[in-house]
């Protein structure tokens, strides 16, 4: 029910909001040697030296003992990075002696109580797998005498330095650890948007109990004034006796999701009473109300009929419901056109079922939906530094600033990428159309023309080298 256009909008969100306050592994910069001392050039190698140690350390198993690998998401995180392999490669020279260490390494790692604590946590995040290396380079790599044998060969070595380039290693992943944890965060915000959304459908389709229950109050307060008029103590009926209505009441599946989900019940809403007190009036006041409140032949059918149009024509375009809106989810007022459309095809598949029955929609079509947006949003982050390199390819210099690109248009074409090279089911017609209208949408006026060119540069790149195997739409031109 929540589908991949929306999907795509969401990930789109979340990953400008990721990009823009992620904090990169960011490779300390070669010390000048004609302003530095001796201790911090020797830091720097000693620095190299334990980068490279833990590329090869990471993922490794004791010879001895075949059992479960080191952690290995660090090391293949620093090894996958160009800077980084390229600074190790120029840096040959200095790094050289590193792998004699490592199986011997590997075996006292395998022996200490930090691998066995780090074992039995199961932990597999990038933030326990940070403390995990901090301790082991801190408590065995830095103190182990195989090490120091290793490292007093070099003829700038020095404690001091040795010391300081242990401390910038460890500060240097420590950064992967926040970035870990705002990746992290980034998924579970994917996440929570999307469970958002399916909130609003449900509100939406709750209107209707929520009204027939305010107006059942407005009379029953009417009846009980201290001088009720005939017109209070006999209001008609006609709109608190909907069949619709007293059919969600009694729907336990429904009731109880809005009992586990207070952000989907309208009545739960932030000035509730107010809001809900102003959409009943908008309703009373309606045309289609004095029309229904005519009709003398109650039906379930008919009923509700009666609140598809009231939702489609007066309810939701009413600048009081987006008002409302507002301060219950900063998702929703992207999501209400997608979600307001699945709530009026429910009523109308209800209001044409034999039982009777309100079938809520499932929250996604089936499993490659559900999976859809948090492996959109992974290839992306994963693939980030090739994706933005395909797309410099073709930025036109004369019409563009690459370095000054709208982060909003990078991340919009780098998730069209992402789903052309990881999605075959998906045709490329619909990946270019659907990204090209989120660039409209969310971004400057010329984004969309922008995107479209991109993207079918790319796309044909992708095509020529045999990366892209899916058919391609003929060219466009905006």
């Amino acid at each position: 029910m929540i589908n991949r256009s929306l999907i795509r909008i969401k990930t789109v969100q979340i990953l400008y909001s990721y990009l823009l306050t992620r904090n990169d592994f960011k490779l300390i910069a070669a010390p000048d040697p004609s302003e530095s001392t001796r201790d911090q050039i020797y830091a720097y190698e000693v620095y190299l030296k334990l980068i490279s140690l833990i590329t090869k350390l990471a993922g490794r198993t004791a010879r001895a003992r075949q059992r479960i690998g080191l952690p290995g998401q660090i090391g293949r995180a620093l090894g996958d990075d160009p800077v980084v392999r390229d600074v190790l490669l120029r840096h040959r020279v200095a790094i050289s002696g590193i792998d004699a260490l490592v199986e011997p390494l590997v075996a006292a790692i395998y022996d200490s109580t930090v691998f066995a604590d780090f074992k039995k946590s199961k932990a597999d995040t990038m933030v326990e797998e940070v403390r995990f290396w901090r301790v082991v380079f801190k408590t065995i790599v830095e103190k182990s005498e195989l090490v120091d044998t290793a490292f007093r060969r070099d003829a700038n070595y020095s404690r001091k330095g040795f010391e300081a380039g242990v401390d910038m290693f460890l500060d240097s992943i420590a950064s992967l650890e926040s970035d870990r944890g705002s990746y992290i965060n980034a998924c579970r915000s994917l996440s929570e948007s999307l469970n958002c959304a399916y909130d609003l459908y449900v509100a939406i389709l709750a209107l209707p109990l929520r009204l027939t229950q305010l107006q059942e109050r407005r009379y029953d307060e009417a009846k009980h004034k201290y001088a009720p008029t005939p017109e209070d103590l006999n209001p008609p009926v006609r709109f608190v006796d909907n069949i619709f209505a007293a059919t969600l009441a009694d729907d336990k599946e429904f009731t109880d999701y809005l009992e586990k989900n207070p952000a989907a019940d309208p009545a739960q809403w932030r000035k509730a009473d107010e809001f809900l007190g102003e959409l009943l009036d908008i309703v009373t006041t309606s045309g289609i109300y004095k029309e229904y409140m005519e009709t003398s032949m109650p039906d379930f059918g008919g009923d509700t009929r009666f609140w598809r149009d009231m939702l489609r024509f007066e309810i939701l375009p009413s600048t009081r419901f987006a008002e409302a809106l507002e301060p219950q989810s900063v998702y929703w007022n992207d999501d209400l056109a997608t979600m307001a459309t699945f709530s009026l095809k429910t009523l109308k598949r209800t209001g044409t079922s034999e039982n009777h029955a309100i079938e809520l929609l499932p929250r996604f079509m089936n499993d490659d939906d559900a999976r859809f947006g948090a492996g959109l949003f992974d290839s992306v982050v994963r693939n980030m530094a090739d994706y933005r390199a395909l797309i410099d390819r073709f930025i036109d210099s004369r019409e563009w600033d690459s370095e000054r690109l709208p982060l909003m248009d990078v991340v919009v074409i780098m998730a069209a990428i992402a789903e052309l090279l990881n999605y075959p089911s998906i045709p490329v017609a619909v990946t270019l159309n659907e990204y090209i209208e989120i660039a409209n949408a969310y971004c400057s006026p010329k984004s969309g023309q922008f995107v479209n060119g991109i993207l079918y540069s790319v796309m044909n790149l992708l095509s020529e080298e045999g990366k892209l195997l899916k058919p391609l739409p003929p060219t466009r031109k905006q």
